[in-house]
């Protein structure tokens, strides 16, 4: 629920390329789910948003992301989304219920997988999302690559700062402005690692549009919503 350089990681500044297809242009993206089907925090098998960097051309190929359905992950049952674009592919691992949505894990093939001890409260429960909410959290987590493993801290906050009318184009959404911060630190570093630029803590600050029954209308990463493939319920 994604898209400055990318933040691959929810947590980490760092750019990754892998071997991938192009997309489809944004326009060839066409509807197939009812608006009744769609749930207030989308989570249907099939749904896809197409997503551009602010300013570029509707026939730019478009970053997708795309709901692929129920998987097995760490002995639980999530729901599995894929982004893919311009050469960038990874998949988060999401659980979707009655307290909002959270983050168990994600991972670019062959080069990183990172799974928390415990969950990133990505949303909380639709019931509560509003003007002035707030919530934070803290976990562990493993980070895996071909380096070995690395453990992990992240803590973050989230706020629902305003609800607002954000503009894309012609199309106008009454969409929750969203800001949170982030801390990541590396954890059972020697001497010598804890002297590295690159194992120092990063903090890192977002900013996240989300429409209730659309989705994110401008991601942490920057990227804003051109296309999707269901019918949104009248806002």
């Amino acid at each position: 629920m994604v898209m400055r350089v990318f933040k691959i990681l929810p947590l980490m500044a760092v750019l990754l390329s892998v071997a991938a297809c192009v997309p489809p242009a944004v326009q060839n993206v066409t509807t197939t789910v009812a608006a009744d089907q769609v749930s207030y925090y989308p989570s249907q098998s099939g749904l896809v948003w197409s997503y551009l960097k602010p300013g570029e051309p509707l026939d730019t190929a478009p970053y997708i992301v795309r709901i692929e359905g129920p998987t097995s992950y760490q002995s639980k049952v999530l729901t599995a989304l894929r982004f893919i674009g311009r050469g960038q592919e990874r998949f988060y691992y999401r659980e979707f219920d009655a307290t909002g949505v959270k983050l168990w894990g994600e991972g670019a093939p062959e080069f990183y997988q990172i799974t928390y001890d415990q969950p990133v409260q990505e949303y909380p429960s639709e019931a509560t999302l509003a003007v002035g909410k707030t919530w934070t959290g803290s976990t562990t987590a493993s980070l895996v690559t071909k380096e070995g493993t690395r453990k992990m801290r992240f803590t973050y906050i989230s706020k629902v700062v305003t609800r607002e009318k954000f503009k894309i184009r012609d199309t106008e959404y009454d969409a929750f402005l969203i800001l949170r911060d982030n801390r990541l630190e590396y954890l059972d570093l020697t001497a010598a690692e804890s002297a590295k630029p690159q194992f120092q803590p990063i903090l890192e600050s977002q900013r996240i549009r989300f429409v209730p029954f659309i989705g994110e209308v401008e991601t942490r990463e920057g990227l804003v919503l051109v296309n999707y493939n269901f019918k949104a319920k009248p806002q």
